[in-house]
């Protein structure tokens, strides 16, 4: 027990930081996205996170296909891979920094954090995986958070647009599609090499998109505010956090782990208002609620079972 406990806290400080991370992730790619072409930010920041995950991988010495005997086959792993790409490395990505750039951070925060919800609408379409009737509850708990924040009206100079929490929340189905679709490739493919793929296959499509500008981006280096956003985006909230929770999830377990992303939304709220003057409204409280409150019955519930079925 003893030398358990060490790991064991050093995984809860991990996803402390990781929630920490994620949160001042939103209001930093809003203060970026108001002095730098959207196109463009994207190519930097993802620039970033290519090279740091190159990095952890040679580190780690992960392996990008499964060649052993009982494998699919490579032909089907580069398929997946190809095809997780695109939703994870593109559209996901292009629909959060173009729907980030006409709503508010905090909205972002709290539509994102509904991912779980679509993963679980998805995998019982396509994976046929069991809701239970409380799991049902939560998540129509939840969809009705996500109505009210997407078609709520910010009253402050801020003014969210109903056009970008609508791209939001294209980019969390996104993610669910690319979710469900990384289930059964985990077993040959770890996180960390999946996301440097979808990051890294896709990169030239988003300096297609941002080709345009590209030479202004010698005035992102020449702001160091700018600078420091784009490279924490790049750097800490794909390439450090990422590290960060799969390391908690080894040590505590996926249930424990995703509880904390239930933090996030709540912290980018307070950045946003701390750092870009962006004031929580009505709706987008109690909106929020509703969401988070869904998701902890839903993941209560999956807990409890997950329980049940160990003993």
């Amino acid at each position: 027990m003893e030398e358990r406990l060490p790991a064991r806290w050093s995984a809860e400080l991990s996803l402390l930081a990781v929630v920490l991370i994620w949160g001042m992730n939103m209001p930093m790619m809003k203060f970026a996205l108001g002095r730098m072409d959207e196109y463009l930010f994207n190519f930097a920041r993802l620039s970033f996170s290519s090279l740091l995950l190159g990095c952890l991988i040679l580190f780690r010495r992960d392996k990008f296909l499964d060649h052993s005997p009982h494998a699919r086959p490579i032909g089907y792993q580069i398929f997946y891979i190809l095809l997780f790409s695109l939703l994870a490395g593109f559209a996901y990505q292009l629909f959060f920094m173009l729907g980030m750039r006409s709503t508010s951070a905090g909205n972002t925060a709290l539509i994102l954090s509904t991912m779980p919800i679509w993963a679980s609408l998805l995998a019982l379409v396509f994976l046929r995986e069991h809701l239970s009737r409380i799991a049902w509850i939560g998540l129509g708990i939840a969809l009705g958070g996500t109505t009210l924040v997407a078609l709520g009206k910010d009253p402050g100079p801020n003014a969210s647009s109903l056009v970008g929490n609508l791209l939001v929340a294209l980019a969390a189905l996104s993610w669910a599609v690319a979710s469900v679709i990384s289930r059964p490739m985990m077993r040959n493919i770890g996180p960390i090499p999946l996301a440097f793929s979808a990051v890294t296959i896709t990169l030239p499509l988003h300096l297609l998109l941002a080709r345009s500008t590209l030479f202004d981006i010698q005035e992102m280096f020449q702001d160091p505010l700018l600078f420091g956003a784009v490279a924490f985006s790049g750097l800490f909230s794909t390439g450090v956090a990422y590290a960060l929770y799969n390391f908690s999830v080894a040590q505590l377990g996926t249930a424990h782990a995703t509880a904390y992303q239930n933090l996030v939304p709540a912290v980018a709220i307070f950045f946003a208002w701390l750092f870009i003057n962006e004031i929580p409204y009505e709706s987008q409280i109690i909106g929020g609620i509703l969401i988070i409150s869904g998701l902890l019955i839903m993941r209560w519930k999956r807990t409890a079972m997950a329980i049940s079925t160990a003993k």
